[in-house]
């Protein structure tokens, strides 16, 4: 079943934006991709996506969080910290070889699980603190948003 993008996940600065919408496409990719037998193609693919993307939109976010007096950094940098141990975890496992039906549906499900945990709310609460601070001006005032 894909993953529905929704207008509601934009925040207004183009450079998250454009990489939560990418992270949703790749995402669905992966899903056609399995459905289609490719899976295996389309998971190498997604780990080389996720690591460009992991290293790319985490500072981002995180220089955001950082000028904008975010209350919740810490605990929002844990985060990536465990998605990029995570993720060279499963990029050894498909160095090694073992890549079978098993890994593929495992690199799916643990990309579904963070968008639902991670993006659908750790990053919104982020998001709506920086929407809010965006309206009403009550960010720090070296905060570049």
């Amino acid at each position: 079943m894909a993953m529905q993008w929704t207008e509601h996940v934009l925040i207004g600065i183009d450079e998250i934006d454009i990489g939560i919408k990418e992270f949703f496409r790749r995402m669905n990719n992966l899903l056609v991709a399995m459905s289609r037998g490719r899976g295996r193609w389309e998971t190498r693919e997604m780990i080389g996506f996720l690591e460009d993307f992991a290293s790319a939109h985490f500072s981002i976010e995180e220089r955001y969080m950082a000028e904008c007096g975010y209350p919740d950094c810490e605990s929002h940098r844990e985060e990536h910290e465990g998605f990029i141990k995570d993720l060279a975890y499963l990029r050894g496992e498909y160095e090694a070889g073992e890549v079978t039906t098993f890994f593929v549906l495992k690199v799916e499900r643990w990309v579904y699980d963070w968008i639902i945990h991670h993006v659908g709310k750790t990053d919104k609460a982020l998001y709506d603190f920086l929407r809010g601070g965006m309206r009403n001006r009550e960010m720090r005032p070296d905060c570049t948003l």
